[in-house]
C-alpha cells in the first residue's frame, strides 16, 4: 500500500470538497481511475477506508479528489475532511477501468454531481494532446465542482465541448441530441451515483447503443 500527506482541504461551496494530497513519487495511475484511501485509525460505528475517484493526473503531481457529504455526514467523512496537513493516509490502487480508450472515436462523457471527479482527469489527459471530438453532458441541481477548470481545457481545443444542464429532461434531450449524431461510432462514459449510471444506460439502450460502446465504474467516489 502506498501513502501520501494532506496538503489542503477545502469546501468551494455548500457540501462539495476538495482535497489535496501528496503522492509517493513512484505511484501512478491512469486518468479516470480510483484508489482505496485509508485512515491510520479505527473509526466506531464505520469503515476506516473509502474509495475515491482520482481527479488529477500524474504529471501534476498531487493526488485531487472531490467528494459531497450528503445530508448526513458519515462518521469517516466527518474525520476525513477534518483532517490537518501532514496527516497520513494509506493509499491502495490505483483500480478501474474508467479509462480513455486508444482510438479516435468520439466520446461522450455523462457526469452527474460530483461523479465530475473522474472526469477532470480525463479532460487533463486530453488537454495534453487530443484529436477526437468531445462532448460532456454535465448535470447537477446546483453546483458544477471543477467546471472552470474543464471549460478551460474546452477553450482551448474547438473539439471539446462542454454542456451544462440542471434537470434530468435537459439532460435526457442533450444524451438524445447526442445519440442522434454519433450513434455507436461514440464511446459512453457515465460517471455518478449508482442510480444515475443505472438510469443513463437504460437511457442509451433505449436510443440504441450498443453495451459494449459504454463505459462507467460501479463505484466512482460516493
Amino acid at each position: 500500500m502506498s501513502a501520501g500527506k494532506i496538503k489542503s482541504i477545502t469546501n468551494p461551496f455548500d457540501d462539495y470538497y476538495v482535497i489535496k494530497i501528496t503522492k509517493e513519487e513512484d505511484f501512478q495511475w491512469l486518468p479516470g481511475q480510483y484508489g482505496v484511501f485509508k485512515l491510520d485509525m479505527a473509526i466506531e460505528g464505520d469503515k476506516n477506508q473509502r474509495i475515491f475517484s482520482f481527479a488529477s493526473i500524474v504529471e501534476e503531481d498531487e493526488i485531487i479528489l472531490g467528494t459531497r457529504t450528503g445530508p448526513s455526514i458519515s462518521k469517516f467523512k466527518e474525520i476525513f475532511l477534518n483532517l490537518e496537513p501532514g496527516t497520513r493516509v494509506g493509499i491502495k490502487g490505483p483500480m478501474g477501468n474508467f479509462t480513455l480508450r486508444d482510438g479516435d472515436e468520439p466520446i461522450v462523457m455523462i457526469a452527474g454531481g460530483v461523479g465530475i471527479t473522474p472526469i477532470r482527469g480525463l479532460f487533463k489527459a486530453l488537454e495534453k494532446g487530443n484529436s477526437r471530438n468531445v462532448d460532456l453532458v454535465y448535470s447537477s441541481l446546483d453546483h458544477y465542482l471543477f467546471l472552470d477548470e474543464l471549460e478551460s481545457v474546452a477553450e482551448k481545443d474547438s473539439k471539446i465541448n462542454v454542456h451544462t444542464v440542471t434537470t434530468p429532461e435537459s439532460t435526457q434531450s442533450k444524451i438524445r441530441a447526442l445519440t442522434a449524431s454519433h450513434g455507436n461510432e461514440a464511446l459512453y462514459y457515465i460517471s455518478g451515483s449508482p442510480g444515475l449510471i443505472k438510469a443513463i444506460k437504460a437511457l442509451l439502450f433505449e436510443e440504441g447503443i450498443m453495451e459494449d460502446r459504454i463505459i462507467f465504474d460501479s463505484f466512482v467516489g460516493y
